[in-house]
């Protein structure tokens, strides 16, 4: 329960009409079992918030990497390449779409690709991959010269999206 009091966690059920779930620990390193506490038993407990008391709509962000298949081979995989996150986020995502599946809830699932910097500020998080490999090739003055394609989405457009996405499902469920 998020750490909370059973008072707290009762309260918190009570007040919560809505959630969206962007949360995640992201690390290359972390094996399976580091990561699963945040990413695995963190969405479920956020599954047990969204059914307390009465049934909250969810907008579940999810990672590019999985897309619409969600095949035990590619968990395998996952876990093969000593993927954490990976492994730790295909098991959150199957767990929210069974969850929404078997029981028809109100859940939507994004998958934005990596979430970057504002659009226009380029403020973003300066310790992911991306920013750290960026800063440092422009620090040496070189890059590597490869085709390389990544889906990324500018923070306030994926906010935006969000937004424009859950007002639809609140006008739907009134």
């Amino acid at each position: 329960h998020f750490g909370l009091t059973a008072i707290d966690w009762q309260s918190l059920c009570e007040s919560v009409n809505f959630v969206i779930h962007n949360g995640a620990l992201v690390n290359w390193v972390m094996d399976y079992h580091q990561t699963r506490p945040a990413n695995v038993l963190g969405t479920q407990t956020i599954l047990k918030l969204i059914t307390t008391n009465s049934i909250k709509p969810m907008h579940y962000v999810s990672t590019l990497t999985l897309g619409e298949y969600l095949d035990k081979d590619m968990l395998r995989a996952f876990l093969n390449q000593n993927s954490g996150y990976g492994a730790s986020k295909w098991v959150a995502e199957y767990l929210v779409r069974s969850e929404r599946d078997k029981h028809g809830l109100p859940i939507q699932i994004s998958q934005p690709g990596m979430v970057t910097g504002h659009s226009e500020f380029g403020i973003m998080n300066n310790k992911d991959y991306v920013s750290r490999y960026l800063s440092t090739c422009l620090q040496i003055g070189y890059g590597i010269n490869e085709n390389v394609s990544l889906d990324m989405t500018p923070v306030d457009y994926v906010a935006k999206m969000i937004l424009s996405n859950d007002n639809k499902e609140k006008k739907l469920l009134q």
